[in-house]
Protein backbone atom coordinates (compact mmCIF):
# COMPACT_ATOMS: atom_id res chain seq x y z
CA UNK A 1 0.00 0.00 0.00
CA UNK A 2 1.35 3.38 -0.95
CA UNK A 3 -0.92 6.22 -0.07
CA UNK A 4 -1.20 9.57 -1.77
CA UNK A 5 -2.39 12.16 0.68
CA UNK A 6 -4.40 15.06 -0.66
CA UNK A 7 -6.80 17.56 0.89
CA UNK A 8 -10.36 16.93 -0.28
CA UNK A 9 -12.46 20.09 -0.01
CA UNK A 10 -10.06 21.40 2.62
CA UNK A 11 -10.71 18.82 5.34
CA UNK A 12 -10.83 15.04 5.43
CA UNK A 13 -13.98 13.41 6.87
CA UNK A 14 -13.81 13.31 10.66
CA UNK A 15 -10.75 15.58 10.92
CA UNK A 16 -10.35 17.88 13.94
CA UNK A 17 -11.88 21.31 13.52
CA UNK A 18 -9.98 24.38 14.72
CA UNK A 19 -11.87 26.64 17.12
CA UNK A 20 -11.37 30.14 18.50
CA UNK A 21 -9.80 31.56 15.34
CA UNK A 22 -6.80 29.20 15.32
CA UNK A 23 -5.02 29.03 11.98
CA UNK A 24 -4.06 25.39 12.47
CA UNK A 25 -4.60 22.61 14.99
CA UNK A 26 -1.01 21.38 15.22
CA UNK A 27 -0.74 22.41 18.89
CA UNK A 28 -2.98 19.45 19.75
CA UNK A 29 -0.25 17.08 18.49
CA UNK A 30 3.12 15.98 19.92
CA UNK A 31 6.06 14.01 18.53
CA UNK A 32 5.58 10.29 19.22
CA UNK A 33 1.80 10.58 19.40
CA UNK A 34 -0.23 7.77 17.82
CA UNK A 35 -2.58 9.31 15.25
CA UNK A 36 -4.59 8.49 12.17
CA UNK A 37 -3.98 10.23 8.84
CA UNK A 38 -6.33 10.37 5.89
CA UNK A 39 -5.28 8.47 2.76
CA UNK A 40 -6.94 9.69 -0.40
CA UNK A 41 -5.72 6.54 -2.17
CA UNK A 42 -7.54 4.22 0.26
CA UNK A 43 -10.29 6.74 1.14
CA UNK A 44 -9.74 5.78 4.77
CA UNK A 45 -7.97 6.77 7.98
CA UNK A 46 -4.63 4.97 8.48
CA UNK A 47 -2.68 4.54 11.77
CA UNK A 48 0.70 6.18 12.28
CA UNK A 49 3.03 8.03 14.66
CA UNK A 50 4.07 11.68 14.49
CA UNK A 51 7.83 11.96 14.02
CA UNK A 52 8.12 15.72 13.37
CA UNK A 53 6.03 18.88 13.77
CA UNK A 54 7.18 21.69 11.47
CA UNK A 55 7.00 25.41 12.29
CA UNK A 56 4.35 25.88 9.60
CA UNK A 57 2.10 23.39 11.47
CA UNK A 58 2.52 20.52 9.03
CA UNK A 59 3.33 17.05 10.35
CA UNK A 60 5.55 14.13 9.35
CA UNK A 61 3.88 10.81 10.15
CA UNK A 62 5.39 7.31 9.94
CA UNK A 63 2.98 4.48 9.28
CA UNK A 64 3.35 0.74 9.00
CA UNK A 65 1.91 -1.35 6.21
CA UNK A 66 1.62 -5.15 6.14
CA UNK A 67 1.41 -7.06 2.90
CA UNK A 68 1.93 -10.49 1.38
CA UNK A 69 4.54 -10.91 -1.35
CA UNK A 70 3.96 -13.95 -3.59
CA UNK A 71 6.90 -16.21 -4.39
CA UNK A 72 6.75 -15.12 -8.06
CA UNK A 73 7.61 -11.53 -7.02
CA UNK A 74 10.35 -12.21 -4.45
CA UNK A 75 13.25 -11.65 -6.87
CA UNK A 76 11.97 -8.26 -8.10
CA UNK A 77 10.41 -6.93 -4.90
CA UNK A 78 12.81 -7.79 -2.06
CA UNK A 79 16.45 -7.17 -1.18
CA UNK A 80 18.20 -9.43 -0.46
CA UNK A 81 16.51 -11.39 -3.23
CA UNK A 82 15.88 -15.14 -2.93
CA UNK A 83 13.95 -17.48 -5.23
CA UNK A 84 12.00 -19.14 -2.39
CA UNK A 85 10.20 -17.75 0.65
CA UNK A 86 11.76 -20.37 2.93
CA UNK A 87 15.11 -18.59 2.40
CA UNK A 88 13.79 -15.78 4.63
CA UNK A 89 13.36 -15.93 8.40
CA UNK A 90 10.74 -14.33 10.59
CA UNK A 91 12.10 -11.07 12.01
CA UNK A 92 14.63 -10.58 9.20
CA UNK A 93 15.12 -7.01 8.00
CA UNK A 94 14.71 -6.58 4.23
CA UNK A 95 14.05 -3.86 1.66
CA UNK A 96 10.76 -3.87 -0.29
CA UNK A 97 10.44 -2.09 -3.63
CA UNK A 98 7.41 0.17 -4.02
CA UNK A 99 6.39 0.42 -7.66
CA UNK A 100 4.13 3.41 -7.08
CA UNK A 101 6.78 5.37 -5.13
CA UNK A 102 9.63 3.95 -7.24
CA UNK A 103 11.87 3.47 -4.20
CA UNK A 104 13.03 0.89 -1.69
CA UNK A 105 11.57 0.92 1.84
CA UNK A 106 12.78 -0.87 4.98
CA UNK A 107 10.66 -3.83 6.06
CA UNK A 108 10.57 -6.77 8.44
CA UNK A 109 9.55 -10.35 7.58
CA UNK A 110 6.50 -11.33 9.68
CA UNK A 111 5.77 -14.80 8.30
CA UNK A 112 7.04 -17.35 5.78
CA UNK A 113 4.32 -19.48 4.17
CA UNK A 114 4.49 -23.02 2.74
CA UNK A 115 3.36 -21.68 -0.67
CA UNK A 116 6.62 -19.68 -0.92
CA UNK A 117 5.10 -16.29 -0.17
CA UNK A 118 6.10 -14.10 2.77
CA UNK A 119 4.37 -11.41 4.84
CA UNK A 120 6.28 -8.19 5.46
CA UNK A 121 5.64 -4.91 7.24
CA UNK A 122 7.05 -1.75 5.67
CA UNK A 123 7.37 1.71 7.18
CA UNK A 124 6.35 4.72 5.11
CA UNK A 125 6.82 8.36 6.09
CA UNK A 126 4.30 10.93 4.91
CA UNK A 127 5.91 14.37 5.04
CA UNK A 128 4.45 17.81 5.68
CA UNK A 129 0.85 16.68 6.09
CA UNK A 130 -1.61 19.45 6.93
CA UNK A 131 -3.22 19.04 10.38
CA UNK A 132 -6.61 18.77 8.65
CA UNK A 133 -5.57 15.29 7.47
CA UNK A 134 -4.45 14.05 10.90
CA UNK A 135 -6.48 13.21 14.00
CA UNK A 136 -5.69 11.82 17.42
CA UNK A 137 -6.59 8.18 18.06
Amino acid sequence: MVATVMVRQGVAPGAPVCVGGQKNCSSQFRVGQRVEWYSNTWQAWMPGNIICIHRDGTLDVTTDNSKNIPQTELMTTLQPAHHHGFSYTRGETVQVYSRSREEWAPAKVNAVHSNGSIDVTTWVTKQRMPPSLVKAC
